[in-house]
């Protein structure tokens, strides 16, 4: 699979919809940026100016059109160093108080009833040594981990730091007049990266045009990071029975963490019917995407973050070659990709 490696070449800043009011919240809040992002990016710059074209057909089957997308998918953003990848840390890995060093890994457990939310009825997460856990302190695992995390495997963890926070100030400015608004001051947080760092997408039906793009702007400055092409080795996988589906990528369901294939019990994944055991996840995260079309922003949605790992029991073989998909929307932004990995019930 190729994957598409981004070099800032000055600091990234990726904020939220909410505007900023005089005398009001002053601070920009940077946060992950979302999938749909980097799309937009590499959409835009295989395009190639040619908005004309965009508008019509001519690019209608490879990128789509204003209103419509076409087959290239961009699948990310995640971090890199030098030739490693990092991805979100499984959710279901937790951290023992006490020592730093040490982590475990949540699975359902039998001997305590299961929990009943709503619709939902699920099995407790659980580990075996039965010490005081909290969250890790660790955000992201390269790839190699991750693997042997989805294998059930779990050893010492170490993060690798890829970026780190700078505070900047700004002036609000008055596009008509172009000067400064008055009590329009106002802080973000922006991010830089380390030298041989980046953001990087996996690539999908790009027809070997991905190879031209040299260049995008990034961020909500439209700062600019060089691009390079590579090939990484995304092993098919094929599991099961007991399987983790492990969320590279947010995903938005219907009804917010069920798909709307829920049946009260089962959810329907690559057509294979998984009964639903248990769900590791944190807080949803807010998506909002720019319809360029009507020039404003979309209606926001709520997303299951990525790292989010879901417990299912199968009825058939799951199989993957290169990314599933699981997710109700935004599956052409990227939303909603996932590997899978083998789990038992804790003894």
């Amino acid at each position: 699979m190729k994957i598409v490696k981004f070099y800032p070449q000055d600091v990234l800043f990726f904020r939220d919809a909410k505007p900023f009011d005089a005398g009001g919240d002053n601070t920009a809040m940077n946060h992950y940026p979302l999938p749909s992002v980097f799309y937009g990016a590499l959409r835009t710059a295989l395009m190639n100016n040619d908005l004309e074209g965009f508008k019509g057909e001519k690019y209608k089957e490879f990128i789509g059109t204003p209103i419509e997308h076409g087959k290239f998918r961009s699948i990310g953003p995640f971090t890199f160093k030098d030739s490693k990848i990092f991805f979100p840390i499984p959710k279901n890995v937790a951290q023992i108080e006490g020592d730093e060093k040490k982590y475990v890994m949540l699975k359902p457990y039998t001997k305590v009833q299961p929990t009943k939310i709503g619709k939902i009825t699920l099995q407790k997460l659980w580990h075996k040594s039965f010490d005081p856990i909290k969250a890790p302190e660790i955000n992201y695992v390269d790839f190699e981990t991750l693997t042997k995390i989805l294998k059930g495997e779990i050893d010492k963890l170490e993060e690798v730091k890829t970026y780190h926070m700078e505070n900047r100030i700004g002036i609000k400015l008055d596009k008509d007049k172009n000067t400064a608004k008055e009590r329009y001051i106002y802080r973000e947080s922006t991010m830089r990266f380390l030298d041989n760092c980046g953001f990087a997408t996996f690539v999908e039906n790009d027809q070997s045009k991905i190879d031209s793009v040299k260049s995008v702007f990034l961020g909500g400055e439209r700062h600019i990071a060089f691009t390079k092409v590579e090939n990484f080795d995304l092993p098919s996988n094929t599991l099961e029975k007991k399987i983790m589906i492990y969320l590279v990528t947010p995903a938005i369901f219907a009804n917010g963490l069920l798909p709307k294939s829920f049946d009260g019990e089962n959810i329907t994944i690559n057509g294979v019917k998984c009964k639903l055991i248990s769900i590791a996840n944190s807080k949803p995260i807010t998506v909002s995407t720019f319809d360029i079309v009507k020039n404003k922003s979309r209606a926001s949605k709520l997303a299951v973050p990525a790292g989010s790992v879901y417990f299912v029991e199968t009825q058939g073989k799951i199989s993957t070659n290169g990314f599933l998909t699981f997710t109700d929307e935004m599956e052409e932004y990227g939303f909603g990709r996932a590997l899978i990995g083998g789990w038992d019930y804790e003894a």
